[in-house]
């Protein structure tokens, strides 16, 4: 009987002992699963993976800021904006900066035509907007990570000068406004910028024929903040990012 208490003894001495280091190995492997997370940032996802998503949303983010719209399925999670949101953005910001550069009237009457500067205005930005949405030229030209798997994308775009767009319109404006020098004396210089601006949307498409000028390109860089929930990374831009990229899409 004792034979057999220490036989068992010797057993449960065993087993107690592969269980402390069962348990060891655990503990250590859920302390390093750890360390790894906290310290390393690691979550489950690897670099080749996070290198393609960034590649692939890069471009989705860059064909946004500098158009206003992308076909992309995933762009509101990246952007965080809806085509329609983003145009009316842009479009608000093209108006604001038309009506504060030079003092424009409210209202005015030529040639036997009423224009009224609301209506001038957003006509004129929509079709700043269609020659904005114009196929850009465009290439990434590097992609680098922080230890937080956020990513800095540089990239270099051929702008659309919309200044020298908007000259050549202009000038043939112009041309049309000496038949008419009589009439424009009899305005104040805040009535002919809105018959100019008036004139320039009307006559915007017939002058340019969807021929766009563009200047030299020019470099610039946005970043991607990067998230995930364990093995489904993802990455966002914020509408910061898009403003940077509108502004290197134009010519200043």
């Amino acid at each position: 009987m004792e034979r057999n208490w220490s036989t068992s003894k010797h057993k449960m001495s065993r087993y107690t002992k592969i269980l402390a280091i069962v348990s060891v190995l655990i503990m250590l492997t859920v302390i390093g699963f750890a360390v790894a997370i906290i310290g390393f940032n690691y979550d489950g996802v690897s670099q080749n993976t996070r290198e393609k998503l960034v590649e692939k949303d890069a471009r989705t983010v860059l064909d946004f800021g500098l158009t206003g719209e992308t076909s992309a399925k995933n762009a509101q999670s990246i952007v965080l904006l809806s085509n329609a949101a983003w145009k009316s953005e842009i479009s608000a910001s093209i108006q604001h900066t038309l009506s504060t550069t030079r003092t424009v009237a409210n209202q005015v009457n030529f040639a036997g035509k009423t224009y009224d500067k609301k209506t001038v205005m957003s006509d004129l930005a929509n079709h700043y907007m269609q020659t904005l949405q114009t196929d850009r030229d465009y290439s990434i030209q590097k992609v680098s990570f922080d230890k937080y798997h956020n990513a800095k994308v540089n990239y270099i775009v051929t702008p659309i000068d919309l200044p020298a767009a908007q000259k050549k319109v202009q000038n043939d404006v112009d041309k049309i406004l000496k038949h008419d020098v009589g009439s424009l004396e009899k305005l104040k210089s805040s009535q002919i910028r809105l018959v100019e601006y008036g004139m320039i949307s009307d006559n915007w498409d017939r002058v340019l024929q969807g021929k766009v000028p563009t200047a030299d390109k020019k470099s610039g860089q946005f970043n991607l903040l990067y998230s995930s929930q364990w093995r489904s990374p993802s990455y966002q831009a914020t509408k910061a990012n898009l403003n940077q990229i509108l502004n290197t899409g134009l010519s200043e």
